[in-house]
């Protein structure tokens, strides 16, 4: 685990029907982060959990999402997670961690 990121933030969306990747992603994004709005984190982790296996478009779909609204050069990580207690609804999780303002406040390179 990384020491010098600063403070990681979470959001975390849901949707179930069609179009619920998109949906998702974008209940997490736009429920902002613990109070934070995303775009100014540097780096991103983005798990889309759904039952069986959420397809690649899925994923794809999420994280295209959640990546309009992130820094042009934001590190992100992405992945789907197999979860069969979610029926039809996908979650889209989005972390964020702001390494550059967190360095900068605290004086560390």
């Amino acid at each position: 685990m990384p020491t010098d990121t600063g403070p990681a933030f979470t959001a975390v969306g849901e949707a179930a029907g069609p179009g619920r990747a998109g949906a998702s992603a974008r209940a997490a994004v736009e429920g902002r982060l613990v109070g934070r709005p995303i775009d100014g984190a540097q780096g991103l982790t983005v798990p889309v959990a759904g039952r069986w296996d959420p397809g690649d478009d899925e994923v794809h779909e999420a994280v295209t999402v959640v990546t309009g609204v992130a820094r042009p050069r934001a590190d992100v990580t992405f992945g789907a997670v197999v979860d069969d207690e979610l029926g039809d609804t996908l979650r889209t999780t989005v972390v964020a961690v702001r390494r550059t303002a967190y360095r900068a406040a605290h004086g560390t390179t």
